[in-house]
Order: structure tokens, then sequence, then C-alpha cells
């Protein structure tokens, strides 16, 4: 029988979670200053070197009295490059990463623009081939391809447009492969600017929802930070990954 937690597939799991998780989001921040940003299992911390040190100490102590138990090797710390060796020092008898270019963070990118750009490049090439292969499909089911990719695939990249500043220049690829193979796969015509300014509109005012995400990334990036997401200025971004431990 379990002994605790709930089955797999409950739809009572996420609010179980959220309530279990709380009082240790609480009590970290009251005994530290770190600026926290928890989602589901990974957390994120933004401070000195010597306030993160303070805050893994304090979630070392209280998480397993949470059934929660900090997994080192799948932590994360982002550093100035001045302060990478202070940080490799403070953090040797740990197994926590440390790295001054930057680190995949639920799906989006802490570090430096190098590293953005090299992460989002590899995940445009992916969708632009994933763009031509449901094109492939369009010559005999366009109709269905349609609703592929304005139900499904466009949504893969929106949380990058949200999360990511400054990408519209990264996204011509993709932007290229819809207007130049997609949409014409599926309308049996080549696209000129007239009809791709068309068809980027949403149903309602006489397009198809075909957006152009060059486009949208400014517009999306801007009203996610505006409406939801907190602004780090720190000297460190921890990135912390939890395993949960069930009988």
């Amino acid at each position: 029988m379990s002994a605790e937690g709930t089955t797999q597939g409950d739809p009572l799991a996420m609010d179980l979670y959220a309530l279990s998780t709380q009082p240790l989001i609480t009590s970290l921040q009251v005994a530290s200053s770190v600026k926290q940003c928890l989602f589901a299992a990974d957390a994120s911390g933004a401070a000195s070197i010597t306030k993160i040190t303070n805050w893994w100490d304090v979630l070392c102590t209280l998480g397993p009295d949470f059934g929660y138990f900090p997994n080192e090797k799948r932590c994360w710390i982002i550093a100035k490059p001045a302060k990478e060796q202070n940080v490799r020092e403070v953090f040797k008898e740990t197994s926590i990463n440390v790295t001054v270019q930057g680190q995949k963070h639920i799906g989006a990118v802490l570090g430096s623009p190098e590293y953005l750009e090299e992460y989002v490049s590899k995940k445009v090439s992916n969708w632009v081939n994933e763009v031509a292969t449901l094109a492939e499909f369009a010559l005999s089911q366009s109709q269905a391809c349609y609703a592929v990719y304005t139900f499904g695939l466009k949504h893969r990249w929106t949380y990058f447009l949200r999360t990511l500043p400054d990408i519209q220049d990264l996204l011509e690829p993709l932007k290229n492969a819809i207007s130049q193979v997609l949409i014409p796969a599926i309308t049996e015509r080549k696209c000129n600017q007239l009809d791709r300014t068309i068809r980027a509109l949403p149903v309602c005012p006489g397009g198809v929802g075909f957006g152009n995400p060059c486009l949208e990334a400014r517009r999306e990036y801007a009203s996610s930070v505006k409406v939801t997401t907190p602004s780090f200025n720190k000297s460190y971004l921890s990135h912390m990954s939890y395993q949960k431990i069930s009988s």
C-alpha cells in the first residue's frame, strides 16, 4: 500500500506538491535574503557567494525534514568570470558544478550571451527540421498538417520567446522555414510578402495564425517580463534540483 504521496496520474498531485513545498520555501525565505525562485522540483537563487552558501546550507539542513534531498551533481552555480576561483574554493567539498558560461534553466538559459546564442541556435535547427518534416505530410494531409502546427508545433518555441531576450535574429532560419517551406506546402502556392503578412494574422481578422517568430520574440519577452518575471541582477545564480524520496 502507498505509504506517502499520491498515485501516478492523480489530479491532486500538483496541488498537494505545492502545499507540501510551501513550508520549505518559507523557511528558506526567513533564513536567507537570497532572491529565490522555485518551479516544481527546480529552485534557483541569486545573490553573493556568501548568501548563496548560507542558502545552500539551510536547504541541506531543512530539506530532508520535508522529504527533499538536494542532488549536488545536478546543481549548477553560474559565476562571474572574476569570481570563478572563489566560488570553486567555497564549494570544493561538494559535487556542485560551477560555470561562467551558462546553463539551461527550466528550458530557458541563464548565463553569457555566447552560451545563449549557442543554445538557441541548436533549438532553432531542431525546429526547422520539424517544420520541414511536417511540410512533407502537408502534400497529402494539408488540413491535418495545419492543425498539428496550430495546436502543437508552434507552441514549442513560445516559452523561449517569453523567457529569452534579443533572440529575434537567431530565429531567422525558423521564420524562413515556415514562410518558404511549410506555408507553400499547405497552400500549394509560393508565399509573397503580402501573403505572409495576411497569413500571420489570427483567424478572426482573416489570417490563419502562421505567426512570424522574429516579430513575436520582442513582444512576447517584453510582455512576460513586465507581467510575471522578476529581474535578478546579482553576482551568482544557483540552480538546484531535488530528488523526491518515496516509499
